[in-house]
Protein backbone atom coordinates (compact mmCIF):
# COMPACT_ATOMS: atom_id res chain seq x y z
CA UNK A 1 0.00 0.00 0.00
CA UNK A 2 1.36 3.46 -0.81
CA UNK A 3 2.32 6.31 1.75
CA UNK A 4 -0.74 8.40 0.21
CA UNK A 5 -3.30 5.48 0.09
CA UNK A 6 -2.09 4.54 3.96
CA UNK A 7 -2.83 8.26 4.95
CA UNK A 8 -6.14 8.46 3.08
CA UNK A 9 -7.26 4.89 5.55
CA UNK A 10 -5.95 6.85 8.54
CA UNK A 11 -8.03 9.55 8.26
CA UNK A 12 -10.62 7.74 6.91
CA UNK A 13 -10.50 5.56 10.13
CA UNK A 14 -10.59 8.27 12.21
CA UNK A 15 -12.96 10.13 11.07
CA UNK A 16 -15.52 6.38 12.44
CA UNK A 17 -15.74 4.93 8.78
CA UNK A 18 -15.86 1.38 8.34
CA UNK A 19 -13.50 -1.00 6.83
CA UNK A 20 -15.79 -1.76 4.14
CA UNK A 21 -16.33 2.13 3.43
CA UNK A 22 -12.27 2.46 3.26
CA UNK A 23 -12.09 -0.36 1.00
CA UNK A 24 -14.43 0.32 -1.37
CA UNK A 25 -12.85 4.06 -1.47
CA UNK A 26 -9.32 2.60 -1.77
CA UNK A 27 -10.80 -0.33 -4.29
CA UNK A 28 -9.19 -3.39 -2.26
CA UNK A 29 -10.63 -5.77 0.31
CA UNK A 30 -11.82 -5.21 3.81
CA UNK A 31 -9.75 -7.64 5.46
CA UNK A 32 -6.66 -5.87 3.71
CA UNK A 33 -7.60 -2.72 5.23
CA UNK A 34 -8.31 -4.41 8.85
CA UNK A 35 -4.85 -5.88 8.59
CA UNK A 36 -3.08 -2.60 7.95
CA UNK A 37 -4.91 -1.31 10.83
CA UNK A 38 -3.84 -3.63 13.44
CA UNK A 39 -0.31 -3.60 11.78
CA UNK A 40 -0.46 0.44 12.66
CA UNK A 41 -1.97 -0.45 15.96
CA UNK A 42 0.65 -3.07 17.47
CA UNK A 43 3.44 -0.25 16.02
CA UNK A 44 1.95 2.45 18.18
CA UNK A 45 0.89 4.60 14.79
CA UNK A 46 -2.73 4.44 15.69
CA UNK A 47 -4.82 3.63 18.96
CA UNK A 48 -7.91 1.84 19.20
CA UNK A 49 -11.38 3.33 18.69
CA UNK A 50 -12.47 4.40 22.67
CA UNK A 51 -16.04 3.17 23.46
CA UNK A 52 -18.44 5.77 24.08
CA UNK A 53 -19.78 6.14 27.62
CA UNK A 54 -23.24 5.66 28.47
CA UNK A 55 -24.15 4.12 25.16
CA UNK A 56 -27.87 2.79 25.70
CA UNK A 57 -28.32 -0.72 25.98
CA UNK A 58 -30.85 -2.38 23.78
CA UNK A 59 -33.31 -4.69 25.57
CA UNK A 60 -32.47 -7.13 21.89
CA UNK A 61 -28.83 -7.13 22.76
CA UNK A 62 -27.10 -10.03 24.41
CA UNK A 63 -23.46 -9.75 25.19
CA UNK A 64 -21.28 -12.62 24.37
CA UNK A 65 -19.16 -14.73 27.30
CA UNK A 66 -15.88 -13.61 26.25
CA UNK A 67 -12.71 -16.53 26.94
CA UNK A 68 -10.04 -14.45 25.48
CA UNK A 69 -7.91 -12.67 28.61
CA UNK A 70 -6.58 -10.19 25.48
CA UNK A 71 -9.89 -9.23 24.07
CA UNK A 72 -11.41 -8.89 27.45
CA UNK A 73 -8.74 -6.41 28.87
CA UNK A 74 -8.54 -4.28 25.80
CA UNK A 75 -12.69 -4.10 26.68
CA UNK A 76 -11.94 -2.87 30.12
CA UNK A 77 -9.69 -0.58 28.44
CA UNK A 78 -12.18 0.94 26.64
CA UNK A 79 -9.92 0.25 23.46
CA UNK A 80 -12.55 -2.43 22.15
CA UNK A 81 -16.27 -2.80 21.77
CA UNK A 82 -17.54 -6.12 23.93
CA UNK A 83 -19.09 -8.09 20.62
CA UNK A 84 -22.79 -8.23 20.85
CA UNK A 85 -25.59 -10.57 19.07
CA UNK A 86 -28.91 -9.38 17.93
CA UNK A 87 -31.83 -11.32 19.63
CA UNK A 88 -35.14 -11.35 17.76
CA UNK A 89 -38.38 -10.72 20.48
CA UNK A 90 -39.71 -13.81 20.96
CA UNK A 91 -43.02 -14.12 18.83
CA UNK A 92 -46.49 -15.15 20.20
CA UNK A 93 -47.75 -18.37 19.50
CA UNK A 94 -51.56 -18.24 18.23
CA UNK A 95 -53.12 -21.60 18.19
CA UNK A 96 -54.05 -23.29 14.92
CA UNK A 97 -57.14 -24.61 14.80
CA UNK A 98 -57.61 -28.33 15.36
CA UNK A 99 -56.93 -30.34 11.82
CA UNK A 100 -58.21 -33.85 10.21
CA UNK A 101 -55.73 -36.77 9.84
CA UNK A 102 -55.46 -35.91 6.04
CA UNK A 103 -54.48 -32.27 6.80
CA UNK A 104 -51.56 -33.22 8.94
CA UNK A 105 -48.19 -31.75 8.09
CA UNK A 106 -44.60 -32.84 9.39
CA UNK A 107 -44.89 -30.02 11.41
CA UNK A 108 -47.68 -30.09 13.19
CA UNK A 109 -48.86 -31.53 16.25
CA UNK A 110 -50.08 -34.95 15.87
CA UNK A 111 -52.16 -34.92 19.82
CA UNK A 112 -55.81 -36.23 19.48
CA UNK A 113 -57.99 -33.99 21.18
CA UNK A 114 -61.16 -36.18 20.70
CA UNK A 115 -62.37 -39.42 20.87
CA UNK A 116 -64.92 -40.97 18.32
CA UNK A 117 -65.39 -42.21 14.83
CA UNK A 118 -61.81 -42.33 12.82
CA UNK A 119 -64.08 -39.89 10.50
CA UNK A 120 -64.48 -37.40 13.38
CA UNK A 121 -61.33 -37.49 15.04
CA UNK A 122 -59.26 -34.32 15.45
CA UNK A 123 -55.46 -33.46 16.39
CA UNK A 124 -54.47 -30.26 17.63
CA UNK A 125 -52.14 -28.83 14.45
CA UNK A 126 -49.71 -26.69 16.33
CA UNK A 127 -46.33 -26.08 15.66
CA UNK A 128 -44.48 -29.45 16.54
CA UNK A 129 -41.18 -28.96 18.75
CA UNK A 130 -37.68 -30.72 17.40
CA UNK A 131 -37.96 -34.34 17.88
CA UNK A 132 -41.31 -34.69 19.30
CA UNK A 133 -44.78 -35.62 17.41
CA UNK A 134 -46.05 -32.80 19.49
CA UNK A 135 -46.26 -29.20 20.21
CA UNK A 136 -45.03 -28.00 23.66
CA UNK A 137 -47.92 -28.68 25.70
CA UNK A 138 -48.47 -31.68 24.60
CA UNK A 139 -45.44 -32.94 24.92
CA UNK A 140 -45.15 -32.21 28.64
CA UNK A 141 -47.80 -34.16 29.15
CA UNK A 142 -47.02 -37.55 26.51
CA UNK A 143 -43.39 -37.66 27.35
CA UNK A 144 -42.13 -39.91 30.35
CA UNK A 145 -38.50 -39.33 30.88
CA UNK A 146 -36.52 -42.94 30.83
CA UNK A 147 -34.27 -43.89 33.68
CA UNK A 148 -31.03 -43.22 34.22
CA UNK A 149 -27.81 -45.14 32.76
CA UNK A 150 -26.98 -45.67 36.46
CA UNK A 151 -30.32 -47.72 37.14
CA UNK A 152 -29.90 -49.74 33.83
CA UNK A 153 -26.60 -51.25 34.64
CA UNK A 154 -27.98 -52.19 37.91
CA UNK A 155 -30.63 -54.20 36.24
CA UNK A 156 -28.27 -55.22 34.27
CA UNK A 157 -26.28 -56.92 36.85
CA UNK A 158 -29.25 -58.44 38.59
CA UNK A 159 -30.76 -60.38 35.74
CA UNK A 160 -26.97 -61.81 34.82
CA UNK A 161 -26.96 -65.77 36.10
CA UNK A 162 -23.23 -66.24 37.69
CA UNK A 163 -21.55 -69.96 36.75
CA UNK A 164 -20.89 -71.60 39.84
CA UNK A 165 -19.48 -75.18 39.03
CA UNK A 166 -20.51 -76.40 42.13
CA UNK A 167 -23.61 -76.21 41.90
CA UNK A 168 -24.30 -77.67 38.60
CA UNK A 169 -24.87 -81.65 38.87
CA UNK A 170 -22.07 -83.55 38.01
CA UNK A 171 -22.51 -85.86 34.43
CA UNK A 172 -21.11 -89.30 34.66
CA UNK A 173 -21.04 -91.14 31.86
Amino acid sequence: MEPKQEKIMIEMWLDGKTGLQIAETLNTTRNAIMGKLKRLRDKGLIEYKTVPPGKPASTNILLLPIKNRRILREIKAGKREAPQVFVAPEKKSVPKPPVRFFNLTRVACKFPINDGAPEGLLFCGNDRIACSSYCERHHKICYVPGSSEHDRSKKRLRKRLKYDRSAQPAYTY
